[in-house]
């Protein structure tokens, strides 16, 4: 078990996979503190679309684990394109912000590390892309090829993410449903037995 948690003892299929795992149990944790720390229903209801966005992330970790080692044979390759994807998002990240003309960016900018570590995000970043470019050239926005449906659909948990999305897409997203019923976009659906209508 100590090997297991040395970096080196991990191959890419494991420690892309530890990570992951990581991302779960550690946002399963931030919503059990947020449910024990709630009491009546209306502190429930107020950290309700924030319950439905972290579990939309966890589906979101575990359709990768399964991307990952749904083809056995292919899992090492799969393993190393999520861990080296973390090179294209520094690399955009720093592309991205450092234009900008805010005192934040300004002091990144200007630090004395910067002479240093920009070249090794560009090298890392030049080193990897090529995994990752589309057929016009230019490199997809994700790890993993296509979008996250068709990778739950390639892992056969198509419903699984239909079933997530939809429930919690307006509580991701702020949409009106979410404001105006937490519970609704976050943990159930209310229906009027009258009406038949969700309230």
């Amino acid at each position: 078990l100590n090997g297991f948690y040395r970096k080196e003892a991990l191959g890419p299929s494991s420690s892309a996979i530890f990570r992951l795992f990581g991302r779960i149990g550690n946002s399963w944790r931030s919503v059990h503190v947020m449910l024990q720390g709630s009491k009546g229903a209306y502190e429930l209801e107020s950290c309700a679309n924030d319950c439905a966005a972290i579990l939309r992330c966890m589906l979101d970790a575990s359709l990768q684990i399964a991307y990952i080692l749904v083809q056995p044979e292919e899992a090492e390759e799969r393993g190393q394109l999520y861990l080296d994807y973390e090179h294209v998002e520094r690399y955009q990240m720093v592309k991205d912000v450092l234009p900008l003309d805010n005192p934040i960016v300004k002091r990144l900018r200007e630090s004395a590390r910067r002479a240093e570590a920009e070249p090794r995000v560009r090298a890392e970043y030049e080193r990897v892309k090529g995994k990752y470019t589309h057929g016009k050239g230019s490199i997809r926005s994700q790890w993993y090829p296509g979008n996250l449906r068709q990778l739950a659909k390639a892992v056969g948990k198509e419903e699984e993410y239909l079933l997530f999305v939809k429930q919690f897409s307006s509580a991701i997203h702020s949409g009106p449903m979410a404001t105006r019923h937490p519970t609704l976009a976050g943990t159930r659906v209310a229906i009027d037995d009258k009406a038949g209508q969700i309230v």
